[in-house]
């Protein structure tokens, strides 16, 4: 009996000898490896709407043509992610074992999509400009994040790189580094952002928007915020702080009450955050100082 038990302690250690073997190749693999999920204080989080980050460049021998995004969280959630994207002949668009980390969504987070499942890092067959590389999103709250590249290696100085903000309407370059700045409610999304490859004319634009914020603005002598021209109006109306705090909440807003205005009297002097979900279920924001 005690040399079957022996037997079975090495079985077991070789086992989690094995695992833990698996467990270091998916994390550190022939593409790379990322920092770990991490909440960030205010302070050390010093991304702002207007930076605009160099993008490190680099040239190897890895086989790879490589894209690493950061995500970081800049009003409400201070989470933080790092994304790794590897394309090569050798590797595929479905799992490719050794080259694929999959991750925890966590509560304010980004993650690439793979069959519905999460991925840190994510392997794909040849970079062309039909590729499409999906994202998943979770928010835990009324928060602002950022996305932005930070490194490309054996990228063409030419390659276009985009992501796409489906409930916004909005087609973002990021391959010069700068930041693609976004206000999001509670829930997970698995179809608002996609990575692209080229500038195609049938893709989303922001300027193609009829409506833009532009027609979204507090008249600060009478405290009231008004919605120029949103046809069918918003399904919600949703004002928060910059602690993320929700102050206002309206639903089924139409688009007469919008055109009249909706009164923000009773707010103390502060700045807020007004989102508008609309019928299509895309979110404009504006942010607003009320005095």
């Amino acid at each position: 009996m005690k040399k079957d038990y022996n037997n079975i302690k090495k079985c077991i250690g070789i086992i989690l000898l094995i695992l833990s073997i698996a467990a270091n190749a998916q994390l550190n693999n022939d593409i790379g490896s990322v920092e770990a999920y991490r909440i960030l204080n205010e302070r050390s989080n010093k991304t702002t709407s207007s930076a605009s980050s160099p993008v490190i460049i680099k040239t190897t021998n890895s086989g790879f043509k490589k894209i690493r995004i950061e995500f970081n969280g800049v009003e409400g959630s201070f989470a933080s992610r790092e994304l790794l994207l590897g394309f090569s002949e050798k590797t595929s668009d479905g799992f490719d074992y050794g080259y694929d980390s999959e991750s925890t969504l966590h509560a304010d987070d980004l993650g690439l999509n793979l069959n519905g499942k999460n991925y840190g890092i994510q392997a794909y067959s040849q970079l062309t400009s039909k590729k499409v590389v999906k994202l998943n999103h979770q928010a835990s709250g009324n928060h602002r994040f950022v996305i932005n590249i930070t490194e490309l290696e054996n990228i063409e100085e030419d390659q276009d790189i985009f992501l796409i903000d489906k409930m916004n309407n909005v087609y973002f370059d990021l391959s010069k580094g700068d930041g693609y700045e976004f206000y999001s409610i509670k829930g997970i999304f698995s179809d608002r952002f996609e990575i692209v490859f080229q500038e195609d004319s049938q893709t989303l634009h922001a300027n193609n928007v009829s409506f833009t914020t532009k027609n979204m603005y507090l008249q600060r002598n009478i405290n009231t915020f008004f919605a120029k021209q949103l046809i069918n109006g918003a399904s919600k109306l949703t004002v928060v702080n910059l602690q993320g705090q929700k102050i206002l909440e309206l639903f089924n807003v139409t688009q007469q009450d919008l055109e009249s205005g909706i009164s923000f009297n009773n707010f103390l002097s502060n700045t807020y955050v007004v989102l508008l979900q609309t019928k299509s279920h895309g979110i404009l924001t504006k942010k607003v100082v009320v005095k």
